[in-house]
């Protein structure tokens, strides 16, 4: 008799990770939709499913779905903000803001369910060869504050441990403000990211970075 092979495939993780997110939902409604720990698990449901989506899409497309934007910033189910540079972060009408991703892999795209103010909601990026990607819940998380140690802290920065974040930061030794565990925008959001990309060394590396480490958008705010 032939020998099973041990293991999962990444369509059988993917599929559990799905489950989780439908029954991350199932005990979110019966918390009740009105309530900021129901909300909280809705986000981190729809982050999960999101996440599942874009690996499945990767798996059968070699990089991760466009943003609506492009990648120079961040896409949003949001109109009424604006980034940095001034560019609005929501998508022309009738676009949605992860491309092709809906309906081959998800059903619909989710939209945060209470935004917390202007600025506020879910944001995806994706760099330009679609490697390395970052998916937010956005200044909208209700009944708890977030910390490093959180499954869905949005960044990877200790400055004691040097986080990632920490090693794209300026000199190589601060991490980046947004990043600060102590910082209100990261203590009321969540997030999930994936990827890498290689990043050439260069003279102003400091000694012992790794080359080939994730890019730096997973530390964008």
């Amino acid at each position: 008799m032939k020998k099973l092979a041990s293991g999962f495939s990444l369509i059988e993780l993917l599929v559990v990770i799905a489950i989780i997110g439908i029954l991350s939902s199932v005990i979110y409604a019966n918390l009740g939709q009105g309530s900021a720990q129901g909300r909280d698990l809705e986000r981190q449901s729809n982050l999960r499913e999101v996440q599942a989506a874009l690996e499945l899409y990767k798996n059968e497309h070699g990089r991760y779905p466009a943003a609506c934007n492009g990648a120079a910033g961040w896409s949003s189910t949001e109109t009424g903000w604006s980034g940095q540079t001034g560019t609005t972060f929501g998508c022309t009408s009738g676009s949605q803001y992860i491309v092709g991703l809906v309906p081959k892999y998800i059903p619909a795209l989710p939209v945060d369910p209470k935004l917390n103010g202007n600025n506020s909601g879910y944001v995806y990026a994706v760099n330009a060869d679609g490697t390395v990607y970052k998916f937010m819940a956005k200044r909208t998380v209700e009944s708890e504050l977030v910390d490093y140690k959180h499954a869905f802290k949005s960044c990877d920065s200790t400055s004691n441990n040097k986080g990632m974040c920490d090693a794209v930061a300026s000199n190589f030794n601060n991490a980046p403000p947004h990043c600060a565990e102590t910082n209100a925008n990261f203590r009321s959001s969540y997030a999930v990211w994936g990827g890498y990309a290689y990043v050439a060394p260069t003279l102003a590396a400091a000694p012992g970075l790794i080359n080939n480490r994730t890019e730096d958008i997973i530390c964008r705010w």
